[in-house]
């Protein structure tokens, strides 16, 4: 019995899975062939290309998709991603220069800094900080590329950030972009957080919206998971919450801290100062992060875990 275009491409789906790459590809390449416009294999056509570090192939995937499909929301996300390991890679040395990739952080650069002399200002978004209602309350006073996702709205498409700079990219990697002028120039700020709340809340987070995962069934095994993720070089990791501490979002390779103003999610009144003086309009919703299970009561010996993984957060950060 001959299988529909929507079967084969399933057949790629679970291949892609079981991380059989080859043979997703030569079945995604099937189906394109006989409907070149579905948008979805392209989509995961790029996200496979990705994975093999074919990453201008990867980003021409995802434009095919949204040419076929303008308002795919997962496909705006996946080039931004894919933008962000090519830049990652190019930082360290680990990808050479590829031109139709160049060309478009080109464009977008020169957008930036026209965005940056209007608006001189930056916000390094730590995860698990309230990053995402800052993100938004900004776009909403000085718009792109302040806010987060580009979304769908009233069924037109809201593009609120840059795909060079998606949320929670790491100071150096925006400094690196933006240029070393002007990102003295401007003004710079983070929030941070206690590490133990910090750490909480983002194991939270993932038994919320991961699968179930027996790295995050408990805290412990959590924090296990972390420490372990954390062994490898900065520039060897996985780009992803969870293989960094916060330091890790703001300091260069010499440890030295690349955002002027740090302030401490628990210290409003700072925040607030902070935001005024900057010009931000201060809303004191920033400090409502909301998560299930949020009455977990840490135990000495967590207690005692977390401070030893997340050492260079408390001498850092002050905690």
């Amino acid at each position: 019995m001959k299988l529909t275009i929507e079967e084969v491409a399933q057949q790629g789906v679970e291949a892609h899975r079981a991380g059989k790459l080859q043979d997703a590809e030569r079945l995604y390449r099937a189906v394109l062939q006989s409907k070149p416009d579905f948008a979805e294999v392209h989509n995961n056509m790029g996200i496979m290309l990705q994975t093999l570090e074919r990453l201008d192939e990867a980003a021409a995937s995802y434009r095919k998709a949204l040419e076929s499909k303008p308002d795919f929301l997962q496909a705006y996300d996946n080039i931004s991603f894919c933008y962000q390991a090519y830049i990652w890679a190019t930082f360290i040395g680990k990808s050479k220069k590829l031109n139709s990739l160049e060309k478009t952080i080109k464009l977008e650069k020169k957008k930036l800094k026209a965005k940056l002399k209007e608006h001189p200002i930056w916000f390094v978004d730590v995860p698990r900080t309230s990053s995402k209602t800052i993100s938004h309350m900004m776009w909403n006073q000085f718009g792109f590329p302040f806010g987060g996702r580009t979304q769908k709205l009233n069924g037109k498409l809201i593009f609120k950030t840059s795909p060079l700079l998606p949320n929670h990219t790491h100071a150096f990697i925006a400094k690196h972009l933006i240029g070393e002028k002007i990102w003295k120039d401007i003004q710079t700020f983070t929030i941070v957080r206690n590490p133990y709340e910090w750490c909480l809340s983002l194991w939270r987070y993932c038994r919320e919206n991961e699968n179930s995962d027996v790295t995050h069934d408990t805290f412990m095994q959590f924090i296990d998971s972390l420490e372990l993720n954390l062994q490898a070089n900065i520039y060897n990791r996985q780009i992803n919450y969870k293989s960094f501490l916060q330091t890790d979002y703001l300091l260069d390779k010499d440890g030295i801290i690349l955002v002027k103003h740090v302030l401490p999610f628990e210290d409003r009144k700072k925040i607030m100062r902070q935001f005024r003086a900057m010009g931000i309009n201060y809303s004191s919703g920033i400090h409502i992060n909301k998560s299930k299970n949020s009455n977990y009561k840490m135990q000495a010996f967590e207690r005692r875990r977390v401070e030893q993984v997340f050492a260079k957060d408390f001498e850092i950060l002050g905690y």
